[in-house]
């Protein structure tokens, strides 16, 4: 879930290297890509609960099965958080913006509809294709093949975090089922992403009503 049209930042941050951890300290000393704190990367049940060393891997379209479905349906963004600030600056002029995610039109397919609502009250609309591979979570955007997407769920009520990885840019990128989620619900976005490197943030400010989500 991008803005198009932004900038390409300059730089990478640090990227994960050790295996899992369970709570925020930890997070700060191992920076694990796939579980951190109350985020865990979507799909990492299989290695958990059925295959504990990760060997074998998940019978083949677990991901297919498992993976889209707590995902479909309406969010609003809510925050992002980069390694620099030039990589969010293609979120400068959003006030609000609101996703429906569903099925695709082909196997392995999802489709991403958004409306951005800009702070001088236009109202934006776009749309993506993912597309999903066996054996992997992680989501490519049609058309952006430098681009790469993992999705968290988190212990945060209706909350799910992003992280797109493109050519010079990384950003995380916190979504809710609600335009106005708990505080705290941000405040341990802010305070992880920070742990890990990613200094630059930003809070949408969400004063306008929502743009209405077009159905094409």
């Amino acid at each position: 879930m991008f803005f198009p049209g932004g900038v390409q930042p300059r730089g990478h941050a640090m990227f994960w290297r050790s295996q899992g951890f369970r709570t925020f300290q930890d997070c700060c000393l191992k920076k694990d890509d796939s579980e951190f704190g109350n985020w865990k990367q979507m799909g990492s049940e299989w290695n958990e609960t059925q295959d504990p060393g990760g060997l074998r891997g998940p019978p083949k379209g677990f991901y297919r099965r498992k993976f889209p479905e707590p995902h479909l349906g309406q969010w609003y963004f809510i925050a992002g958080a980069a390694p620099t600030k030039e990589e969010l600056a293609t979120f400068d002029p959003v006030d609000n913006i609101v996703f429906n995610m569903a099925v695709g039109s082909a196997p392995m397919q999802l489709q991403l509809r958004a409306t951005i609502r800009t702070k001088n009250g236009l109202c934006v609309p776009r749309k993506w294709i993912y597309h999903l591979s066996d054996g992997s979570t992680d989501l490519r955007t049609e058309g952006r093949p430098d681009m790469k997407t993992k999705l968290f769920s988190s212990a945060c009520p209706g909350g799910i975090m992003l992280k797109e990885t493109g050519q010079g840019y990384q950003r995380f990128l916190l979504y809710n089922r609600s335009p106005h989620p708990p505080e705290k619900c941000v405040e341990e976005f802010q305070s992880l992403t920070s742990c890990l490197d990613f200094k630059a943030f930003l809070l949408t400010p969400r004063n306008q009503d929502a743009c209405e989500l077009s159905s094409n």
